[in-house]
């Protein structure tokens, strides 16, 4: 699965957003990733599976340094190494959602959107009228304009959700990771989020690479899909490929039923009951 630089051209190079090579990690003695290597390209809607314990959140954390990643691993950012490149560098390009995230800040939504600007601006002047519009721009995308003076303590778990994704639209970022979303939503707040990550990616232009467990999820929304078994990608390639029998079944390491809708383009999958 390594992909190696042989000839691509100025457009290619141009295309890679994100790019990891030979993506190595091990804590405690053990290794969580290995011979991890694959490009996100602009415009991507990726999605990335496996079971619990593949390496999936290790490898969103590697990329954004929260995660030491091993000697011989090499990640770049629209092809610059990113271990040169600063916080506020980063975080221009980058926003992260975490699995797990804190909701004890005392801020308001507006504020916690507001504050998703530091990577641009300096907070101790005024900020300025393009990080008003974005803020603002933000809050009416995500349908929190009712909430923003609401405090995140007083909000479910859903609306806190839209609420980081808000943070991470004001931050601007062209690269989207998001660890699990929509993992603890009800079906109502689980289709509005898909719709709105949909909405960002094509209309935004916003590039999105999502770490998921609903292979139903990945299959109708990304363009692509990535999937990590013991710690190594063992697949990357398109829906229609990801969904055969003899694939989930090795990944998973369960029988797998597949279900025709007139609905979808792609069947809907579920394990083989019992």
């Amino acid at each position: 699965m390594m992909e190696r630089e042989t000839g691509s051209s100025a457009g290619e190079l141009e295309e890679r957003l994100l790019r990891i090579e030979d993506l190595k990690c091990v804590q405690g003695g053990k290794t969580l990733l290995q011979n991890v290597s694959f490009t996100v390209r602009r415009g991507e809607f990726v999605s990335l599976l496996g079971p619990n314990g593949a390496g999936k959140s290790t490898l969103l954390k590697c990329v954004m340094q929260l995660m030491p990643a091993a000697s011989g691993t090499r990640i770049f950012l629209e092809e610059k190494p990113l271990s040169r490149l600063s916080i506020r560098e980063i975080a221009r390009k980058i926003a992260y959602i975490p699995q797990k995230q804190g909701q004890d800040f005392p801020f308001t939504v507006r504020h916690f959107v507001e504050a998703a600007r530091y990577a641009h601006e300096n907070f101790l002047e005024t900020s300025s009228e393009n990080s008003r519009r974005l803020c603002a721009r933000a809050l009416e995308e995500t349908d929190l304009v009712s909430l923003a003076d609401r405090e995140l303590s007083t909000l479910s778990g859903g609306e806190l959700q839209r609420v980081r994704i808000a943070g991470a639209l004001a931050q601007d970022a062209e690269l989207l990771l998001l660890d699990e979303v929509t993992s603890q939503m009800d079906y109502h707040a689980r289709e509005e989020t898909v719709r709105l990550l949909l909405r960002l990616n094509r209309e935004w232009g916003r590039t999105i690479l999502t770490v998921t467990h609903d292979i139903n999820e990945a299959a109708h929304c990304a363009g692509r899909i990535l999937a990590l078994r013991a710690g190594e990608l063992c697949f990357d390639g398109r829906p229609e490929d990801f969904l055969q029998e003899s694939v989930l079944s090795a990944i998973f390491e369960t029988p797998f039923h597949f279900l025709r809708s007139p609905y979808f383009h792609a069947p809907v999958v579920m394990p083989t009951p019992k």
